[in-house]
């Protein structure tokens, strides 16, 4: 059955027609393949029996630009097409149908619309409309399907299709040049083109051979190789450069030069398979969706913090830390994080899983933060562990078989392979450590001065980086897409919502860690020595239970001998030691002697240790001089004192027993005068009567030492 504005396929002629208008006897039909057309006139039978004998066939041609929505639509273009659709409208309103189909009237009609224009605009040329111009817009309504649309400009097939090189003329194409008009350059011909694409294929060539280098220098070497390697020498021995319009410009080597390649191509070979892989390739996976319930599958990754701390005792620079961070795929929730002073090292991914082990409660209580357990629930081993290749090889057997934990290596530098975690550290440096004292990222380098600016010690970070992961662990996440059994249950959408509610609806493979199976395969080991003071171990010392009650650190008086035992690098609080024939570790705390390496890690007490013994040899030259000073002060007062005694005891051979009571008599004198606050000249001090010793008693005068006290008293 025909229809109106279907377009009926000839197949012998090749023709395509639209039907503008069907009669009992007569059809109207318009060819749109023919830029001049005008509608014709077919009989009726002669198409039906067309379609009996399967000559021709109907189908519906509307392009896909004049079937676009209104909301769409460019204002601008919107605008043009009223305008085109006002002129025609009473053309092809349905009161002059089929009239404006039939040649001689359409004349008339169109002389009359083309007289109204000239009488409404008075003669203004700006409102007169040529015959010309309505016929191109009959044409365009009938052509792409007699709706308004179809009169919207089409500015998609401005400008050259491209099919072939078109060749220039003499005169040089685009727009002069302001400030050289004397040389406006050269037109690209065909020769000019095949040596743009040749060196086009050479420079991605060579990327692809890991010899990369830039479109602008790929330009130059085509320039001086091209156009200047044979330049003329003048009269001062200096060559001859063409003037710059002898040459292709480098905007005509990067429009003409990679022309006949496929863009893809060209950014693949720019940017290398890795770069490309990184950031251009197409991502159409989801990592929620390949794993099963919270905690089966971890990402950790590390990336050095650009802040500079400052020792949390002598408050001096100490240079910028490690940050390493633990996030779980399903629930996005951050399960743990480690801090490390210098470099990314074994300790560090040690430190790591130890912390996402642990009770959060007693990890943030540490740090002088009181949380409840849902604000961090996360205390679990992943089934799981998805990292660098490099940082998980030595620890990759220990995870395995003592721990049970798989773990998936990522190729090196291929953050896209585990994004989750590589955006989270992103969003922690903008938004937490870009205002801290002494961050140097996103400053400029001659306004970076972190070291003179730096305030944050390594525990005040650790503070601002546990508020940091409470905060994330309770804020709605944005773009997380809820499974249909979350929508039904109404969770809202927040890490630790999300890893209750997958814990209770879901299969989840992880189990709370045993603590002490932690720390026997993840702490770092040494020797400590057991001394009578406690086990001394890298400057510090600690008490253990069992070696006092054993009476071994008694022994250590005598002998001292090394241990081994287990520490946490970034604790200097306890060391644990493992006891024979124990499954647990037994917790050995630090001495109250050593209290100010509370709270530290190992590297800081190395650093105190380290700071006390250089200023103990910064002094060292200024305490000998005051020692000598001193001595040699001393060495003065005695010679004086000396010298005020001599003469003073001569011709006394006194006894034992009298030596005693001159002594005390002296004493006594020595202490009224210290407390009567009496200060005596040398020739006023009492020197006592001389005595002759006999082998009787003689008794003292008591007269002569009344006098000496009467006058010692006034």
């Amino acid at each position: 059955m025909i229809k109106q504005n279907a377009v009926l396929v000839w197949k012998e002629e090749k023709i395509r027609e639209r039907v503008l208008w069907l009669g009992e006897r007569e059809i109207i039909t318009f060819d749109i393949d023919n830029p001049n057309a005008l509608p014709e006139e077919r009989s009726r039978d002669e198409i039906e029996m067309a379609f009996v004998a399967g000559n021709v066939s109907a189908i519906t041609v509307v392009p896909t630009w004049a079937k676009q929505p209104e909301e769409k639509i460019e204002k601008r273009d919107r605008e043009i097409r009223d305008n085109r659709y006002a002129l025609i409208y009473n053309l092809v309103h349905e009161k002059n149908i089929p009239v404006i189909y039939y040649s001689k009237c359409r004349g008339e009609l169109i002389k009359k619309l083309i007289e109204s224009k000239e009488a409404t605009s008075n003669g203004n040329t700006t409102g007169r409309v040529h015959k010309k111009t309505i016929y191109g817009y009959l044409r365009r309504y009938w052509r792409y399907g007699m709706i308004p649309n179809a009169l919207l400009p089409g500015y998609a097939k401005c400008g050259h299709p491209k099919k072939g090189f078109r060749v220039a003329g003499e005169k040089k194409l685009g727009a002069p040049k302001k400030n050289d008009k004397q040389n406006p350059g050269i037109n690209v011909d065909e020769n000019i083109l095949r040596l743009l694409q040749k060196y086009g294929d050479k420079h991605i060539k060579l990327c692809k051979n890991n010899k990369p280098r830039t479109k602008r220098r790929t330009w130059r070497d085509m320039v001086y190789e091209n156009f200047l390697i044979d330049s003329p020498i003048g009269v001062d021995g200096e060559p001859i450069i063409p003037i710059n319009g002898d040459f292709p410009t480098y905007g005509q080597f990067l429009y003409h030069a990679f022309s006949h390649l496929n863009k893809n191509a060209v950014k693949l070979a720019s940017l290398g398979a890795h770069q490309h892989n990184l950031t251009e390739r197409v991502v159409l996976g989801d990592s929620t969706a390949e794993v099963g319930g919270a905690g089966e599958t971890m990402q950790i990754d590390s990336t050095p913090l650009p802040i500079c701390l400052v020792n949390r005792v002598t408050r001096q620079p100490i240079g910028s830390v490690t940050l390493h961070m633990a996030k779980d795929v399903k629930s996005r929730a951050i399960t743990g994080m480690h801090i490390e002073l210098g470099g990314e090292s074994n300790a560090g991914i040690r430190g790591l899983l130890h912390n996402v082990a642990m009770d959060k409660v007693m990890f943030c209580k540490e740090y002088g933060i009181e949380i409840q357990r849902n604000g961090w629930e996360c205390q679990h081993l992943p089934r799981y562990l998805v990292g660098d290749r490099g940082k998980l090889m030595s620890l990759e057997e220990t995870l395995k078989n003592a721990l049970g934990m798989s773990v998936l290596h990522v190729q090196g530098g291929r953050g896209d392979l585990k994004a989750i975690i590589e955006k989270t550290h992103d969003l922690l440096q903008m938004e937490c450590i870009d205002e801290l004292p002494g961050s140097n990222r996103n400053v400029r380098k001659e306004d970076r001065d972190s070291v003179r600016g730096s305030a944050i010690d390594i525990y005040q970070l650790t503070r601002i980086l546990i508020n940091y992961i409470l905060q994330h662990n309770n804020t709605t996440l944005q773009s997380y897409k809820m499974s249909n059994a979350m929508i039904q249950d109404g969770v809202v959408p927040t890490p630790m919502k999300i890893w209750r509610w997958s814990f209770m609806n879901e299969r989840s493979y992880c189990e709370s860690a045993d603590m002490d199976m932690v720390r026997r395969c993840l702490l770092m080991r040494d020797k400590a020595t057991v001394t009578r003071f406690g086990l001394e171990f890298k400057g510090a010392t600690y008490y253990s239970k069992y070696y006092h009650e054993m009476g071994l650190l008694e022994k250590g008086g005598n002998k001292r001998w090394k241990i081994d035992i287990l520490y946490f690098n970034t604790h200097s609080d306890q060391i644990y030691i493992e006891l024979a024939g124990d499954e647990k570790l037994e917790t050995c705390p630090l001495l109250p002697r050593d209290d100010r390496y509370k709270g530290t890690h190992f590297d800081e007490v190395a650093g105190i240790l380290e700071y006390e013994k250089t200023v103990r040899q910064q002094q060292i030259g200024r305490d000998i001089f005051l020692h000598g000073q001193s001595h040699a002060k001393n060495k003065k007062i005695s010679e004086e004192a000396e010298k005020e005694t001599k003469g003073t005891r001569t011709g006394r051979n006194l006894s034992q027993s009298l030596m005693k009571k001159e002594m005390a008599e002296q004493k006594k004198q020595e202490k009224q005068i210290m407390t009567g606050n009496i200060r005596l000249n040398p020739s006023e001090v009492a020197v006592p009567p001389t005595i002759v010793q006999t082998d009787k008693y003689v008794d003292r005068d008591r007269a002569q030492i009344r006098s000496v006290k009467d006058k010692i008293w006034r």
